[in-house]
């Protein structure tokens, strides 16, 4: 197809001489001359009159030039509105013929670039193998690789390297050893971020170090009321008793010690030795001692009375 080249065929530079005079110089004399007074002027109630036939002046005088500047302005606009519009009128026959090739040549572009992302795609499950768990080809996907000038074995390399670093990112968190590891992987499936897989585990294993600390507080003090109770005056087991605390040693909290007799239970266990007893006709003897020691050491000795039928109980007020 032969290519026309429209041109202007008028004299552009003759059109640029042109201009349109006005008496520009005079009305700026006398503009300058008359109201310069005006601009420092004060006005008072008894110059109010005068002032504001002032001001209807100074506008009349505006509004003619600026009447003045629209009709030269649509004297000077009729050519070229006349040619704007030819001109409007040939440039809309381009577009609606190369649009209605735009239309298919993008139709065909698609099919193309669809095509390539498709044999991509298939590129994909074939070389992901064991990590097709952790990627997928969307997530390693870049719009790029679809361009004509952008070499498919390019766009391979790229595949490839992010199934690598995510193998990667896999083995580090891994090696981490942590026990979140499960809800470290979690967080890496979620955001794809080793930075943010770090930070979530030194907050774990912060809250796990408190959680930790919280137990060991909690231990001790349990070991430090069993301690108390072992050590307790004779005098204090009888209120202990007159308190209606008999059944159970507690914790400040009120929770049972688990590891510690209760009191009931050893007067259950003293009245079945005793009856036990009552059929052996070997003397007893009873002794009343202070024992002080460790926890541990005082449970080991209540375990030890326990296996051999050694009575215990709160020494009696005398």
């Amino acid at each position: 197809m032969n290519m026309i080249e429209f041109r202007i065929t008028s004299d552009l530079q003759e059109l640029r001489k042109q201009s349109i005079s006005a008496n520009f110089d005079e009305t700026k004399a006398w503009l300058t001359e008359n109201l310069e007074p005006l601009r420092t002027m004060a006005v008072t109630p008894e110059s109010m009159s005068q002032c504001k036939q002032y001001r209807a002046s100074i506008r009349k005088v505006r509004d003619r030039i600026d009447e003045s500047r629209k009709l030269a302005k649509a004297a000077a606009m009729e050519a070229y509105s006349d040619f704007e519009a030819k001109c409007k009128e040939l440039t809309a026959l381009c577009d609606e013929a190369a649009n209605a090739l735009d239309v298919q040549i993008k139709a065909m572009e698609n099919a193309v670039k669809e095509e390539k992302r498709l044999r991509l795609m298939d590129y994909f499950a074939k070389t992901v193998g064991d990590m097709a768990e952790w990627i997928t080809f969307d997530d390693c996907f870049n719009p790029k690789w679809l361009n004509a000038t952008y070499a498919e074995s390019t766009a391979q390399a790229d595949m490839c390297a992010a199934i690598d670093r995510c193998r990667a990112d896999l083995n580090a968190i891994r090696a981490l050893g942590s026990e979140f590891e499960t809800e470290l992987l979690a967080e890496y499936r979620t955001t794809r971020n080793i930075g943010a897989v770090l930070m979530k585990n030194n907050t774990l294993t912060q809250l796990k170090a408190e959680e930790d600390e919280r137990k060991r507080r909690e231990s001790e003090a349990k070991k430090e009321q069993r301690f108390k109770m072992y050590a307790m005056p004779p005098e204090m087991y009888g209120q202990q008793a007159e308190t209606g605390s008999v059944n159970e040693l507690v914790d400040e909290d009120g929770q049972e010690l688990a590891d510690a007799p209760s009191v009931a239970d050893v007067i259950r266990s003293t009245e079945r030795e005793a009856f036990e007893q009552a059929t052996v006709q070997e003397p007893e003897y009873k002794v009343a001692f202070l024992a002080i020691s460790t926890a541990r050491k005082l449970d080991g000795l209540r375990d030890y009375m326990q296996a051999n039928g050694i009575r215990f109980m709160p020494v009696p007020k005398e």
